[in-house]
């Protein structure tokens, strides 16, 4: 199974990780099909001045959407072995 978290605001992915009002974390099996999906509660802080990164960590999370995201953030993923898919809803 696969944790993937996407940053939402208002029902709808959040252009930027950091701001975000909450979380969606979707669970996915081997066959990508969607199993569940939960809402997290943005932290105080959220961004790089938050633990996110580390709480994403103890949840499983592997995956990470995000329209965009400070570089401080982005090393704390990646130091955590965690993978960020950056998207654009412009085209």
């Amino acid at each position: 199974m696969k944790l993937i978290a996407i940053p939402t605001r208002d029902g709808m992915v959040d252009d930027h990780f950091g701001h975000c009002a909450y979380y969606t974390i979707v669970t996915i099996n081997e066959q990508n099909q969607v199993l569940k999906q939960e809402r997290m509660d943005s932290p105080e802080g959220c961004g790089c001045k938050s633990n996110i990164a580390s709480v994403m960590q103890e949840m499983g999370i592997t995956l990470m959407l995000a329209g965009n995201m400070g570089m401080s953030l982005q090393q704390a993923f990646c130091s955590r072995h965690s993978s960020h898919q950056r998207m654009s809803g412009q085209g």
